[in-house]
């Protein structure tokens, strides 16, 4: 009967909730024991969570009587963190159902959560259940969750039962964290690294010598593991005796979000190795050249997102900011693991059709930084991209090529390392950038002005107008004119004068400024004064025409009557 009930258990398709989230905890056992939650007033499980999110519980129920209504609530010890009522369909076999709370709600740790659940409505709603003191003397299962699973109380009523739950979270970009790492050191040829995570992750390391003459790294682990408490995760390493290392640590959780942990340890001597230099730790090396990008390249490019994919000379980490052209910082996304390659995406944060510039900062393991300034425009809502169709241009960022007051005053601009090491030669930064045909427009293609008709034309889609204002300034700086409901890509500026203007597109919202253009206006404008300039033109050429040829004609008369 047990085998049974997992079995349904299994083959059962979950509560849709369940598709866009992830289950990072399960207290499942077998079990077939139920309580019908219509014959009670409220339960309530208590649980302790470390350091995560909280999107959805998932419950194990069968519900064959009618449908039923149920009050749902989190609470943070007796304080109220949210409620929501679900509506349970007909359920004629055990079911695991997801009660999705809407958001994910960051859960700390050493706190005490409860899920309390009341009855509104319905008959014969049951919820299954598992006996803790059970698990406890015959089995394993509670042994490695009692840290986190705590009594049902029925009623107000402490028991010995806890409900069958899963934890989910929605996608999220907090970073996994790592705590409580320890090294233990066996011998001068082996050493144990032991750490622990607040969520299941994907685990590296990557290790070397001080003098940089030995780095070894392992790939990531192939499944998530849990490394939170009451479990610990581990690396063993060979080393050698008498060794001064630096490690890094490098986890990853389900969501992809990277965080990494450094420190190092000193090998003891072997005792039996008894050279001159045995005493002697590894010397510390001195770098002082920055690292360079040797490829670099636009994986994607969306309206509201981009991805960006490089690779260095040497280990390195990396950080990608992106900025507005007036130089507000829009998000910083970081690759914090040595590698020699780095994806990093901004997911859809980014506007569309919006003039972007990025700025790569790469950093090597003695502490040396360089950077590199791109510029990029995302695409309109209308246009559906591709990665063929992404275009860019990298320029690596020294103080021969920009200037520090071109950049946020947040940034700082390095041509050479913070040791003081000498300066990247512009030769060493010629990469092999991938790129096609220029399909986005620069700010200065938005705006075309025809001076001879002072018609005025905006290469947007009608969708986009109203989402901008044009202002005009004349070359004082002062403001002539101001068109805020645009509705048509066409403005006749019949009421500019001769002289020199700025033209400024903005947008709506933000007063972001997308696109600037300088504008010479060679005369006034009259109505009719351009056709009339032009046929003028016209006649004074025929008219000299007109003339040359009558004088050809009589020159050619004369000399035909004097022979």
């Amino acid at each position: 009967m047990i085998f049974l009930i997992f079995f349904l258990f299994t083959i059962l398709p979950d509560s849709i909730a369940f598709s866009q989230s992830y289950e990072y905890f399960s207290f499942a056992p077998f079990t077939e024991n139920y309580l019908d939650l219509s014959l009670v007033k409220s339960i309530e499980q208590n649980l302790k969570i470390y350091d995560d999110n909280l999107y959805s519980i998932g419950i194990w129920i069968k519900n064959d009587v009618e449908e039923s209504k149920i009050k749902v609530s989190l609470y943070k010890e007796n304080y109220l963190i949210t409620s929501k009522v679900f509506n349970i369909p007909l359920l004629l076999y055990p079911t695991k159902f997801a009660l999705s709370l809407g958001n994910n709600y960051k859960i700390g740790s050493g706190a005490n959560y409860k899920i309390k659940i009341e009855h509104i409505s319905g008959r014969g709603l049951k919820i299954f259940y598992s006996n803790i003191i059970q698990l406890q003397q015959h089995t394993e299962e509670y042994s490695l969750t009692e840290d986190i699973v705590g009594s049902l109380i029925i009623n107000n009523n402490t028991t010995s039962l806890a409900l069958n739950f899963t934890l989910n979270e929605n996608e999220e970009s907090d970073l996994p964290q790592i705590k409580n790492v320890q090294i233990q050191t066996i011998d001068p040829y082996k050493t144990i690294i032991y750490f622990q995570t607040n969520e299941n992750t994907k685990y590296k390391i990557i290790y070397w010598t001080s003098d940089m003459k030995e780095i070894k790294e392992t790939n990531f682990t192939d499944y998530l593991e849990k490394c939170y408490k009451p479990n610990r995760c581990k690396f063993e390493i060979s080393t050698k005796p008498n060794t001064l290392y630096i490690f890094q640590i490098g986890v990853q959780d389900y969501w992809g979000n990277l965080n990494a942990y450094q420190g190092s340890f000193l090998t003891p001597i072997d005792p039996n190795i008894q050279t001159a230099t045995a005493s002697t730790p590894t010397p510390i090396y001195t770098d002082k050249e920055p690292p360079i990008l040797t490829y670099f390249n636009i994986e994607e490019l969306t309206t509201t997102s981009i991805t960006v994919k490089f690779t260095t000379n040497e280990y390195t980490i990396a950080t990608f900011d992106v900025y507005t052209t007036t130089s507000k910082l829009v998000l910083t996304k970081k690759s914090p693991i040595f590698n020699n390659l780095h994806i990093l995406s901004t997911k859809n944060v980014l506007a569309p059709f919006y003039y972007y510039y990025g700025i790569i900062k790469i950093e090597d393991m003695s502490n040396n930084i360089n950077q590199f300034k791109f510029h990029f425009n995302t695409y309109p809502r209308t246009k559906i991209t591709t990665t063929s169709e992404t275009s860019t241009k990298l320029e690596n960022i020294s103080l021969s090529t920009i200037s520090t007051t071109s950049l946020p005053q947040s940034t700082e601009v390095y041509s050479k390392s913070q040791k003081e090491g000498p300066k990247v030669r512009p030769e060493e930064n010629k990469l092999p950038i991938t790129t096609t045909t220029q399909e986005s427009k620069t700010p200065q293609e938005i705006i075309i002005f025809d001076n001879l008709t002072n018609k005025l034309s905006l290469s947007l889609s009608k969708e986009q107008l109203p989402q901008f204002i044009l202002e005009i300034y004349d070359k004082y700086g002062n403001l002539i004119k101001k068109i805020e409901n645009i509705k048509e890509n066409q403005i006749f500026l019949k009421d500019l004068k001769k002289g020199e203007y700025e033209f400024i597109l903005r947008r709506k919202d933000n007063k972001e400024i997308i696109a600037k253009k300088n504008i010479k206006i060679p005369f006034d404008y009259k109505e009719g004064k351009y056709v009339k300039y032009y046929f003028s033109k016209k006649i004074f050429h025929i008219l000299i025409i007109s003339i040359l040829l009558v004088l050809f004609i009589y020159v050619l008369y004369k000399s035909i009557k004097r022979k």
